[in-house]
């Protein structure tokens, strides 16, 4: 079996096929290769319909995930947010995206995670590391919240077996 590095990257465009899951492989870690053309992999039909901020894990059962921020500034920087970053930081991103696949080809249907017990503004920048004396996964994400009036950005996190 070939080994080879995955980038799993988003294009800041200011069109939404920009804010898609894109896929690069590399033999060396520097020379890419896009995967698909250049093309998006996955889209986001959910939510905002864009993402960013990609993070990729293999779980212990070979079943590999990917946990993006829901955010889409090419649909609503300037509708819903009016061009303003305060607006994004309170109203974007209340989700985060997730994708899972058993071989890195085939993906099964976007699925999004909800945190609906807390007042989060923007959830951007998710990572995932796993904790093999629990057998769970710490899910970490940046935040503001409502309690300081969505003032000051901090990272959270949850603790999950399944996402």
């Amino acid at each position: 079996m070939e080994q080879a590095y995955l980038f799993v990257h988003f294009k800041e465009k200011a069109t939404p096929d920009g804010e898609q899951v894109y896929f690069a492989v590399s033999r060396d870690g520097f020379t890419w290769q896009a995967i698909n053309g250049g093309q998006p992999v996955l889209w986001s039909f959910l939510g905002e319909k864009g993402v960013r901020d990609m993070t990729i894990t293999t779980m212990p059962d070979g079943t590999s995930i990917i946990v993006a921020t829901d955010l889409s500034l090419a649909y609503n920087l300037w509708g819903k947010y009016q061009g303003q970053w305060p607006n994004i930081v309170r109203g974007g991103s209340k989700q985060l995206a997730l994708w899972r696949s058993n071989d890195l080809v085939h993906w099964g249907a976007q699925e999004m995670i909800a945190f609906p017990d807390a007042d989060f503004g923007c959830l951007w920048a998710p990572d995932i590391l796993y904790m093999q004396d629990r057998d769970a996964y710490l899910l970490h994400w940046t935040s503001s919240v409502s309690a300081d009036g969505f003032m000051k950005q901090a990272i959270y996190g949850s603790v999950t077996r399944d996402f």
